[in-house]
């Protein structure tokens, strides 16, 4: 229907015949940035007692876009988000890096919702914030994890293919499979920060001397050490889908 029609104003679309709201997530997608903006508010205001995601495309993140994140501090849209499509997508390493840059960005921004769950925030954790406000080093981090995903496949008799059924249950590790790559990416990430120089030692992470305490073989990590390493690789699976790939076992 036309979104500028009162039956889309109503937006009875988002509700069964229960009157609950039925819909998980909202994209609104439209040439013109008002009319999309007005569109999503429309919904917003219409599904306020559902707080639901309600994403609307916008063309980059100045404007209407930089608008929509100062009223989302305090001013009653919380559930609102802004996506610049050329300032999210048209930039130098994603047009040069393509889907290995997606998995990047990918892997970094469930290693955020993980931390937050997990009750961090960016003052106790300076590596809480997106991704075009990564260090370069970290981002760097983040592409080799994405390099590394096919051996950790591999290594559990698992490839990647491209995604053909977007309706299809999502593919899980068992849990002896989820230990084997979590101990696989703790080793990756150990030589990798060996290779940069990095030490042992005990006490906080030392940017400056180089030292970490988590240099340590994978049976003497502490346990909720171990489970980011094992929620980076539960997450394998959402990373490809989000590049156009799936897993799918080999044997």
């Amino acid at each position: 229907m036309d979104v500028e029609w009162p039956q889309f104003r109503q937006a009875r679309f988002l509700f069964d015949d229960a009157g609950r709201c039925s819909a998980t997530r909202v994209y609104v997608c439209l040439d013109d940035n008002s009319l999309a903006l007005n569109a999503a508010l429309k919904l917003v205001h219409r599904a306020r007692d559902a707080a639901i995601p309600i994403v609307v495309r916008l063309t980059e993140d100045a404007g209407l876009a930089a608008l929509l994140r100062r009223t989302d501090e305090g001013g009653g849209f919380e559930n609102l988000h802004a996506f610049g499509l050329l300032s999210r997508t048209c930039r130098p390493e994603l047009l040069l890096g393509g889907t290995h840059e997606i998995l990047a960005q990918a892997i970094h921004e469930e290693y955020l919702r993980n931390q937050q769950r997990a009750g961090l925030t960016p003052e106790s954790n300076p590596s809480m914030v997106p991704w075009d406000r990564l260090p370069e080093r970290l981002r760097e981090s983040n592409r080799r994890q994405a390099d590394h995903i096919g051996a950790k496949l591999a290594a559990v008799g698992c490839g990647i293919a491209p995604l053909t059924d977007w309706d299809a249950p999502g593919f899980a590790f068992s849990p002896d499979e989820v230990e084997l790559m979590a101990r696989m990416e703790h080793e990756r990430w150990m030589a990798e920060l060996m290779g940069d120089g990095w030490r042992f030692a005990p006490g906080p992470k030392n940017a400056a001397r180089k030292t970490h305490p988590c240099l340590v073989p994978w049976e003497e990590l502490a346990e909720e050490t171990k489970e980011i390493d094992r929620d980076a690789v539960r997450g394998i699976p959402a990373f490809l889908a989000r590049a156009g790939f799936q897993v799918v076992r080999l044997r």
